[in-house]
Order: C-alpha cells, then sequence, then structure tokens
C-alpha cells in the first residue's frame, strides 16, 4: 500500500518502512546503524552528520527536511555564522551547498512560506532557495497552511486533537522533527524513532554531532519542547508511533 505524505508538493509516496533519525546524543554508543538502514525510507533532518557516527546512525538516507536557516548548522563540515550580514550570506551559501554535497540523491524538503514572509526573506525560504541554487535535484515543500499544517502550536494542537491525544504544546512552533513525525502519523504512516528525546528534565536539547563543550547550542524557547516529549510518549502509548531510542 502506498501512502501520500499529507501537505508536500510535489506529493511523496512511502510504500513501505520508515525510519525517522533524530539528532539526541542518545543515539550514540546503541550500534543501531544497520537496524536504521534496513527500512525503506530513512528521513534525517537539517545538518546530520553522518560520516563517523554510521554504526550508531547508518547511512542510508532517502529524505532530508531542512527547517532552520542554514548559517546556523554547528559542526564541520559546515561553517559558524558571524556577526557580519554579508559573511553570513556566504555562509548560507556554502552551507547548502555542503548539505546537497554529502545528499546528493535524496528528496530534500522544506517550508513553503506564505507571500509575506517571502517578501520580508523569512529564513526558511531562504533555506529552500540556497537548497536548490546549491544543485538540490528534489526540491519537496511543506505547506504553510492547510491539512497537516502543524506550523505554530495551535495549529499542531488541532492536529493533535484530530489524533484523538490530549497532549498539546503551549507556546512557540514545534521542531522540524516533530513536524515531520506528526505528519506521518496524520497520513497513515507508523514511523520507527531513532535519536529522539523524552526526557523531560533535561534543560537543553544538543545534537549528538555537536562539537561544542560547555555551550548551551539549542535552548528549550521557542520550542515548547517539553511539551513535543510528552506528545511523542503519547503517541508511543497509543501505537502510532514506535519509538526505538
Amino acid at each position: 500500500m502506498s501512502l501520500e505524505f499529507k501537505a508536500i508538493t510535489p506529493v511523496i509516496s512511502l510504500s513501505g518502512s520508515v525510519a525517522v533519525v533524530g539528532n539526541s546524543p542518545k543515539i550514540l554508543g546503541k550500534g543501531l546503524g544497520q537496524e536504521i538502514d534496513t527500512h525503506d525510507d530513512v528521513i534525517r533532518f537539517n545538518g546530520a552528520v553522518i560520516s563517523n557516527y554510521v554504526n550508531d546512525v547508518g547511512s542510508k538516507t532517502t529524505i532530508v527536511f531542512v527547517g532552520i536557516d542554514l548559517a546556523y548548522l554547528f559542526t564541520d563540515p559546515y561553517k559558524r555564522p558571524k556577526q557580519s550580514d554579508e559573511e553570513n550570506q556566504e555562509i548560507r551559501v556554502f552551507n547548502a551547498r555542503k548539505v546537497v554535497e554529502l545528499f546528493p540523491s535524496v528528496k530534500f524538503v522544506s517550508f513553503d512560506p506564505s507571500n509575506e514572509e517571502r517578501n520580508n526573506a523569512n529564513k526558511q525560504y531562504l533555506s529552500a532557495m540556497h537548497l536548490k541554487n546549491g544543485g538540490a535535484k528534489y526540491i519537496h515543500y511543506f505547506a504553510e497552511e492547510g491539512p497537516a499544517s502543524a506550523m505554530y502550536y495551535h495549529t499542531a494542537n488541532k492536529d493533535l486533537e484530530g489524533l484523538g491525544l490530549e497532549s498539546r504544546l503551549s507556546f512557540g512552533g514545534p521542531r522540524t522533527g516533530f513536524k515531520t513525525i506528526l505528519r506521518l502519523v496524520l497520513s497513515g504512516v507508523k514511523p520507527k524513532l531513532y535519536g529522539f528525546d523524552i526526557d523531560t528534565s533535561l534543560e537543553f536539547a544538543n545534537h549528538y554531532y555537536d562539537d561544542v563543550t560547555n555551550e548551551k547550542i539549542s535552548e528549550y524557547k521557542p520550542h515548547d519542547i517539553q511539551g513535543e516529549m510528552r506528545a511523542l510518549v503519547e503517541m508511543h502509548s497509543k501505537s502510532l508511533i514506535n519509538i526505538v531510542c
């Protein structure tokens, strides 16, 4: 049975098992890479680094969701953001090309902004444009509005309610991984999740590939990360997703 990934254009069809690989450090040391690679589709996010981590995160990638300004990828081989707007523009272009170089044949999915956001050079829009200009072969777009939007906490809450879940987000916009999981479930897919934090006592959300020590890289705001964790746990308890680690 083939299922269409909701609210994405052009359409992406999924017809088998789906692994969603998050960027939590909890994925390290578990040796799940080979298991991840057995799935028909393997989804990753933003600037996920695979080299040197294959044993834990696998090597296969079919879809990459890019939901951030490409100047803010924190580790090699990407360049760090600078103070100068001009330098950051060059860094965005460099990092976009690097993402395409590392994932040469995958489907890239970015968020399709409203006309107002396009006119204001919204960072999501710029990410998509840099990917396209960097040579990405396949660009798909999440709809900003419409079925399964989940762009903001209140639209995500409508989707959570529609799934019969009690969990709700309280502020901000969901992270790229949460949006993707929510839409997979709404599309009738039961994905396996690898590398997703569900410990609500965590104060900060870091990435397994961060090469920075003693630095708070990803703070909770403007994301309700604890709300996302509670929702993932509830989805797992109701067999809508399978959290492996």
